[in-house]
């Protein structure tokens, strides 16, 4: 019951478990930050379909996957930080064709980068 809320804050509280699908449910949001934390699983397509979302920090986590296809959808998208993971993905060209990306960073630096990124501003 929370249609209204407008960011989710919630780093460094030390959380555990995945991150709920029902997030996705929440069409207000324009943020999420639940990064240094110690959440696992995937990352929800569900949230691809949060149109008003502007900033996804899931860094310094425990999630493993891929980055969901869904995310090709946000196109409000400035901020996503996927860094000190384990996702294991291509970052795909329609993500970066967003008009203007400030922040992208994932594991796609290395021999043998985790990550594929043609438009990564950092690179871990």
């Amino acid at each position: 019951n929370l249609a209204l809320l407008k960011g989710l804050w919630l780093s460094r509280n030390t959380l555990t478990g995945t991150i709920p699908t029902e997030l996705g449910e929440l069409s207000s949001l324009s943020f999420i930050r639940i990064g240094n934390n110690n959440l696992v699983g995937t990352i929800p397509e569900s949230l691809g379909s949060l149109s008003k979302l502007f900033e996804i920090i899931l860094s310094h986590n425990n999630i493993n996957g891929t980055i969901p296809s869904s995310f090709d959808h946000l196109d409000a998208l400035k901020k996503l930080r996927l860094d000190n993971n384990m996702i294991s993905s291509t970052v795909s060209e329609k993500i970066c064709g967003f008009f203007v990306i400030i922040v992208l960073a994932a594991d796609c630096a290395g021999v043998d980068p985790k990550v594929s990124c043609s438009c990564c501003t950092e690179c871990y």
